[in-house]
């Protein structure tokens, strides 16, 4: 009887041995899957964040009647990046490799070159529907280079331009359409806006001013709209949380500097 005990016990620990690894096993993988939960609410949640800077426009709306919109619109078409059969919400992400030879301050790339609030924000649709593009109104308040030929003194506004917006369909469904790295500056909010009109991957504009990219300015401290190469571009670490000050300081340089260098090369 003893004996007999005993082997049951042998077996009980058996299978409690035996069941050991199933269970981490299963824990390991509950713990994972919860992980890629998690993973996956960030994701979301960031995304979500993302989308709520980006004007929206309806692919239902009225057909461009006024010249001048057509013609703006006309450049983005010729590189499509979405498709209107949209069942569900969508992310389409064009790669441009906008950012490439780009230093924190692209002074020598920007045409224009001010610090401005962001008054309106609009979504427009390409002249053959298959692109989209946000417009902004900027009121000047301080005006650090001008080589355009709009007559700025830190007043009055420029608009400016860049490739993406939501994209809502008649069904509800809506597509986020950005340029990887690149955000949209939100209305009411304050930036140093470097200004171009070299449109990346598009022809080069007499009029229309692109975002190269921008700075917001946040109680004193700055904060960079974009973020290209995940975050490790100049753009978007060389400045980050600094003051506003250190900013402007280092701006007037590299203006003085990039002057400088333009009077050289002219020299005969």
């Amino acid at each position: 009887m003893l004996k007999k005990k005993w082997q049951i016990l042998v077996v009980l620990l058996m299978v409690g041995a035996l069941s050991v690894p199933f269970l981490i096993s299963s824990l390991a993988q509950t713990d994972d899957e919860q992980s890629q939960l998690r993973e996956k609410k960030k994701r979301d949640d960031l995304l979500k964040e993302i989308k709520a800077k980006f004007p929206v426009v309806d692919y239902s709306g009225a057909e461009i009647d006024d010249p001048a919109r057509k013609a703006k619109s006309k450049k983005y078409g010729r590189i499509p990046i979405f498709t209107p059969d949209a069942t569900g919400d969508k992310l389409a992400t064009a790669v441009i490799d906008w950012e490439v030879g780009l230093p924190a301050l692209p002074v020598e790339k920007s045409q224009l070159i001010i610090v401005g609030k962001v008054a309106e924000a609009n979504a427009f649709l390409s002249d053959n529907k298959t692109a989209v593009y946000s417009e902004f109104k900027i009121e000047v308040e301080k005006v650090f280079k001008n080589e355009t030929t709009q007559r700025l003194k830190g007043e009055g506004y420029v608009i400016a331009e860049r490739q993406g917006g939501v994209v809502r369909y008649p069904s509800g469904a809506e597509t986020l359409v950005m340029v990887a790295g690149q955000q949209m500056p939100a209305v009411q909010k304050r930036y140093v806006f470097f200004l171009s009109y070299d449109f990346p991957g598009l022809a080069p504009q007499n009029e229309d001013l692109h975002i190269v990219t921008a700075y917001e300015l946040a109680d004193g401290r700055v904060i960079p709209l974009d973020s290209p190469g995940g975050g490790t571009h100049p753009i978007a670490r060389e400045y980050k949380g600094k003051e506003v000050s250190e900013l402007f300081s280092d701006l007037k340089k590299a203006l003085l500097k990039s002057s400088r260098k333009t009077v050289k090369e002219a020299l005969p």
